[in-house]
């Protein structure tokens, strides 16, 4: 009758209900897993079994893989001249630039601190190499904002290693270890700088100019945004130039002057014969 059939109606729309909340969970929980609560990326967990698997793949067809490792120059200063809420605030746009600096099947993953991963399948050398300066440059040309313009922006810059994924030879420890050799190498010569790691040494991709620490007030750091717009194009600058209204707060420098930039160079292709860094990379 109509109150059996409105019975069973409610208690199968109950249990429909019911096993949504547990998917739910469930992936909620899976996230929780494997992504950084703090930036939204994956996790070491996450990023090891995902390397296995695809540096496995990679062995099997010959296809190259380029490993980024980069980390924060001074991140230390940073949490304890501003407090760590700051410093959350710069991984978190930090996180924010680098994954509109890479492809979607990029991996870019949190190991913990202050120090990131990005995985690059499929990826030639000197594309590897040329998005790996390109982020450190973009990274180091506009201040970070972490508070609006009414609080403090900070220079922030990094330094990143590459190395090239080598079938045959590699392991996940051992590739993630030529990153990190190479990442140490651009932090005890000056900081603020891309190395690659080859067979033969390290070879500098570029660096920063060397600079003094230096405070900014917001408006000039609103300035030095727009003049490096300005420098790229100049036909368009005055339409994206970003307005310079003064502010109270002033912009702290967090850099060290490194030694005298080199231009930037390749890595040398001896040191993976059979691989390639991965394809094109998206824009900002």
């Amino acid at each position: 009758d109509r109150q059996e059939l409105l019975a069973r109606t409610r208690t199968q729309i109950r249990r429909q209900r019911f096993q949504e909340r547990l998917r739910d969970n469930y992936e909620r929980s899976l996230a929780m897993a494997l992504t950084d609560s703090l930036t939204g990326l994956y996790n070491r967990r996450y990023l090891t079994a995902h390397m296995a698997a695809l540096i496995e793949r990679m062995g099997e067809s010959g296809k190259p893989l380029a490993i980024l490792m980069f980390d924060i120059d001074f991140f230390k200063q940073i949490n304890d001249t501003h407090g760590h809420a700051v410093g959350d605030e710069v991984l978190v746009e930090l996180s924010r630039r680098v994954v509109h600096n890479v492809r979607s099947v990029d991996t870019v993953a949190r190991l913990g601190g202050e120090e990131f991963i990005v995985v690059m399948p499929d990826t030639e050398e000197p594309v590897a190499s040329t998005v790996a300066e390109r982020l450190r440059a973009n990274v180091a040309k506009d201040p970070f904002r972490v508070r609006g313009c009414d609080d403090e922006a900070l220079e922030i810059t990094i330094s990143v290693g590459a190395a090239m994924f080598e079938p045959g030879r590699d392991s996940v420890d051992s590739v993630i270890k030529k990153a990190d050799d190479a990442l140490y190498e651009a932090k005890r010569s000056g900081r603020n700088k891309t190395v690659g790691w080859t067979e033969t040494g390290f070879t500098t991709l570029g660096a920063g100019a060397a600079r003094a620490p230096r405070a900014l007030s917001c408006a000039m750091a609103a300035s030095t945004s727009s003049t490096s717009s300005t420098s790229r194009s100049s036909a368009s600058a005055a339409s994206r130039a970003r307005p310079t209204a003064s502010c109270s707060s002033r912009t702290t420098s967090i850099r060290q002057a490194p030694p005298a930039a080199s231009a930037p160079r390749r890595i040398s292709s001896a040191a993976s014969p059979n691989g390639r860094p991965r394809g094109c990379v998206s824009q900002m």
